[in-house]
């Protein structure tokens, strides 16, 4: 594997760390809980806190969520969040 793709799967793995601490500080779930294929319709997490999260996700990777985005219903699993993180992070 060549040395950027290494770079690249790493600051991947910062992304999705990043993500389930967010969500672990603002939800009553363990981070060891907290796994990419979870339905976020299962969860209990209302507006506010999903607010919450995607703040200090803005503030940990310098972006702004698109106001669309600004919904937990805009996600089915937390890897479609992840995955949408991933994409506007400035890493």
């Amino acid at each position: 594997m060549m040395i950027e793709q290494i770079e690249k799967n790493e600051k991947l793995d910062v992304v999705e760390n990043e993500v389930k601490k967010a969500i672990e500080a603002n939800l009553d779930m363990l981070y060891s809980d907290i796994r990419p294929d979870l339905d976020l319709s299962s969860i209990n997490i209302d507006s506010m806190s999903f607010i919450k999260i995607c703040a200090s996700l803005e503030t940990t990777f310098n972006f702004i969520f698109d106001d669309e985005m600004l919904a937990i219903s805009s996600f089915k699993t937390l890897e479609d969040f992840i995955s949408y993180v991933k994409s506007r992070a400035q890493i």
